[in-house]
């Protein structure tokens, strides 16, 4: 089964990723803020990182460049937020993110992203 860590610090939308996540087959691991997101990393090894820009402590953007740089990770990463203007996008790859998703997002939209970046898992077929 793969494993998704999802870095969202909004509880709601964090608990409703979770379960269509879940339901799309993957297994869950989330994190409320950057320095969290770092340890849940390191700790869960994930398959695909969710990550918000926006976040308390540390964002994203720091985020995915802690994973992609001290950690030596090529782990996809989906930027996730309502920052989505052209530079924000830019950025999002300049720190090392594989792709940018903006909020609000469409359920169907981003579990074809997901299981795209996790290569034919059992949930990816599920979500196609």
């Amino acid at each position: 089964m793969k494993r998704i860590l999802v870095v969202e610090d909004n509880a709601e939308l964090a608990k409703l990723l979770e379960l269509i996540l879940r339901r799309a087959g993957y297994e869950i691991s989330l994190a409320e803020d950057g320095n969290e997101a770092l340890t849940r990393f390191a700790e869960d090894h994930p398959d695909l990182v969710l990550l918000d820009i926006m976040l308390p402590r540390m964002d994203g953007y720091e985020v995915a460049t802690h994973i992609r740089g001290d950690l030596h990770s090529e782990v996809p990463i989906i930027m996730l937020s309502s920052l989505d203007t052209p530079l924000d996008m830019q950025r999002s790859r300049t720190a090392g993110a594989t792709t940018h998703v903006a909020k609000p997002f469409n359920k169907d939209e981003l579990l074809v992203t997901i299981a795209a970046y996790l290569d034919g898992s059992e949930a990816g077929e599920a979500a196609a």
